[in-house]
């Protein structure tokens, strides 16, 4: 039995490090299936595969994020001499035959195919290609677990976010989902979701610094207890913040009492001289608390803004809005970081068509359950729209061409491993997004029972469709 390369037991060594391009980001049966595959001498068979959604997260449409990721990762995707020794170790230990020939393979492993994809920012229904990818079957088959991960987390989020903005209106938001998000890293790739969704700042630094997306953050309840203790009043810990931190004055006021918080709050501006930035309420009935706020101070002398934070949902955005509540702000974490109803994206990666004695063949995955029939080929989506509103969308074969009217969605992004278009300012996307949104119907955007987005399949797909499930069938 082969041993593992080396001991990394040590306080040095950091066991979750990442780079781009990582090619291990995958399942063991990616690793034992391309094995099989260049043991069968198909490993440069052609193939497509699509990645998709069945079903929508919350209400009817995915606001799409993690594109750009997934090209960097592709771009990147190199197995380093470690990396091969590592697979030989792995497949070795499962008492599998590896050839010197499959080693080289990998350690000469380039991404080399076609990326056709939606845009970061566009708007995808189910069952349309999100992504799709044309080339070698063994190097479109192991990306499958990278696709799905640095797309599902990032699209969840930003559909979430899009639809909390879409509710709060002219209330800032920022994204405080740092110490809720999965894993142990920054969460970046979060944070840029919910920016991409419309959420304006962000609490996580790290997610500031690399995205220059602009920073916020209030203040803790330690800092409240410690200097209540200190000098004896939550004013006098009010005023020492506030003194530091000119520019910054948001006093945290349900560490002991909301309401005498709140009016400690204004007594600390008084004694400053200076009307505090905003009031930061984390507990308790925040509408309630947040409107009795606003009756001690309605001139705005001590305190212009109310920002409301403790576990908030779409729900209770939805609550705040229509309850007329003086809030000027939202900071969304932990349910940005795992909403509910679903907690995560079902995105799905599926082989859709494959060579066969030099032609292109299409396949198909049929099951009881209706929703996971697959849309079998090679396929494009197009968008009709009029006076600036979505009307509909329809999936065809590639190669089809709907009526006038309607539009190609997805967007060629890589030949043969190279990119083809620039990275996006993610200010740049931001708007995008929002211009999407904007572009649907109210009745499919609203948050209330939104009605579903039209989208059809053209003739030809159907007929396909039909064909292979009763030649599925006889099998």
């Amino acid at each position: 039995m082969k041993q593992k390369l080396s001991n990394k037991n040590n306080w040095k060594y950091d066991e979750q490090r990442t780079r781009l391009g990582d090619p291990f980001i995958m399942d063991l049966y990616h690793l034992l299936q391309a094995r099989t595959i260049f043991l069968e001498g198909d490993h440069e068979r052609n193939t497509v595969h699509d990645y998709f959604i069945r079903k929508t997260p919350f209400g009817s449409y995915l606001l799409v994020a993690g594109t750009e990721r997934v090209l960097k990762n592709l771009y990147n995707m190199r197995f380093s001499p470690e990396d091969v020794s590592e697979a030989d170790v792995i497949l070795s230990n499962m008492k599998l035959d590896v050839p010197e020939k499959f080693l080289r393979y990998l350690e000469n492993f380039k991404f080399d195919a076609d990326v056709w994809a939606m845009p970061e920012g566009g708007l995808a229904f189910p069952n349309e290609p999100i992504m799709r990818f044309e080339g070698p079957w063994l190097k479109t088959w192991i990306i499958e677990s990278m696709v799905l991960k640095t797309m599902n987390s990032p699209s969840l989020v930003a559909t979430y976010a899009s639809q909390i903005a879409n509710i709060a209106q002219n209330m800032t938001l920022a994204d405080f989902m740092l110490r809720r998000a999965p894993g142990d890293g920054a969460a970046i790739s979060l944070s840029r979701a919910a920016y991409i969704g419309g959420f304006m700042s962000t609490s996580n630094v790290r997610a500031a610094i690399n995205l220059r997306i602009p920073l916020s953050g209030t203040m803790s309840h330690e800092f409240i207890q410690a200097y209540t203790k200190i000098t004896g009043s939550e004013t006098n810990a009010f005023v020492i913040y506030g003194k530091h931190n000119p520019d910054n004055r948001i006093y945290l006021i349900d560490t002991f009492d909301p309401p005498q918080g709140i009016k400690n709050a204004i007594k600390a501006s008084e004694i400053l001289g200076e009307a505090a930035k905003a009031i930061r309420i984390d507990s308790g009935n925040l509408v309630e608390l947040a409107k009795m706020a606003r009756d001690l101070d309605r001139s705005k002398e001590k305190f212009i803004g109310i920002f409301l934070t403790s576990d908030i949902d779409i729900d209770a955005v939805n609550r705040i809005v229509n309850s007329e509540t003086p809030a000027s702000g939202l900071g969304i974490g932990t349910k940005m970081a795992a909403p509910s109803n679903p907690s995560a994206l079902g995105g799905v990666f599926k082989l859709v068509e494959i060579e066969i004695d030099g032609a292109m063949e299409p396949v198909i995955k049929i099951s009881g359950d209706e929703v996971k029939i697959l849309l079998p080929g090679k396929k494009d989506v197009w968008r009709r729209s009029k006076y600036g509103i979505y009307l509909q969308d329809i999936i065809t074969l590639a190669g089809e061409h709907p009526q006038d009217g309607f539009e190609p969605v997805l967007i060629k992004m890589m030949k043969d491993g190279k990119i083809r278009v620039k990275p996006g300012e993610l200010s740049e996307i931001q708007k995008y997004a929002r211009k999407n949104i904007e572009s649907l119907p109210l009745h499919v955007r609203r948050l209330e029972k939104p009605l579903s987005y039209p989208v059809s399949i053209s003739d030809e797909l159907a007929d396909l469709k039909e064909e292979l499930i009763k030649k599925a069938k006889k099998i």
